[in-house]
């Protein structure tokens, strides 16, 4: 699905891509670069997964109720960890990522799909928010084309405007929120602001999975990002000459089961 597009929307393109061949594990990473050859890089750690259940009856004697239903019904949890690693170039930052999983379960003995798809039983963290010790409300400066941004302050602050919201007279801006509960697709969506800059490590991302037991399960990671770069040149000969780029910077599947 894409978002809509407006005049200062960011478009985030996450259409369905047929299963390919699984690349080696943890060697994952996508470039976005701009005309005059600033490099900004994504890598995608290999994702751990682990056996839910297991973990929860080393806790307790018992499951927790809602679980042990779906465990009667036929089913079985993974709890899967995954992070990102941002490397933004001199004079470029990420302006917003969107890092999302497709589930997918298939029957080992006939290795085809199962008559069923995964859902996310629970995703981790649900929302991530600050509180903001100004706003800003110039809307002067921003420029949008060929997926590369620009006036990075200027944009920051703009995104904090998009994603801010007002509680009890405290503005609080998203820095993160999830989305996908009940669903066989879901990730989160990362935004910077002035006080928080998406750079290094993204870590603890989790996803509980519920799938038939016997199942095979699979996830096809998807990382879209928009990047702001300081330099106006660089800017406007991105915007004029590309590289532009409609898909996701990474796109690639990982087993999630044994």
């Amino acid at each position: 699905m894409t978002a809509p597009a407006t005049d200062d929307a960011l478009i985030v393109d996450l259409e369905p891509i047929d299963l390919g061949e699984v690349k080696a594990l943890g060697e994952d990473q996508g470039v976005i670069e701009t005309f005059l050859g600033k490099r900004n890089r994504i890598l995608l750690g290999r994702p751990r997964a682990k056996n839910y259940l297991a973990g929860l009856l080393a806790q307790s004697s018992e499951l927790p109720a809602e679980v042990e239903a779906q465990v009667r019904k036929g089913y079985d949890f993974q709890h899967v960890i995954t992070n990102l690693s941002l490397l933004p170039d001199r004079g470029c930052a990420f302006l917003s990522v969107d890092f999302s999983v497709e589930l997918f379960a298939s029957v080992p003995a006939r290795d085809e799909p199962s008559g069923e798809r995964p859902i996310v039983f629970d995703v981790r963290p649900r929302q991530v928010v600050r509180e903001l010790k100004y706003r800003q409300s110039t809307r002067q400066g921003y420029e949008a084309g060929g997926g590369i941004q620009g006036g990075l302050g200027t944009l920051s602050a703009k995104v904090s405007q998009e994603h801010a919201y007002e509680q009890d007279g405290v503005w609080y801006v998203k820095e993160l929120y999830s989305y996908g509960l009940n669903f066989s697709e879901a990730g989160w969506r990362m935004s910077a602001h002035p006080d928080w800059m998406l750079s290094g490590d993204v870590s603890d991302l989790e996803l509980v999975v519920q799938y038939p037991q016997g199942a095979r399960l699979q996830g096809r990671f998807h990382v879209a990002a928009e990047v702001a770069v300081e330099v106006a040149l660089d800017r406007w000969l991105t915007a004029a000459f590309g590289p532009h780029r409609a898909d996701p910077v990474i796109q690639t599947i990982y087993p999630l089961s044994d």
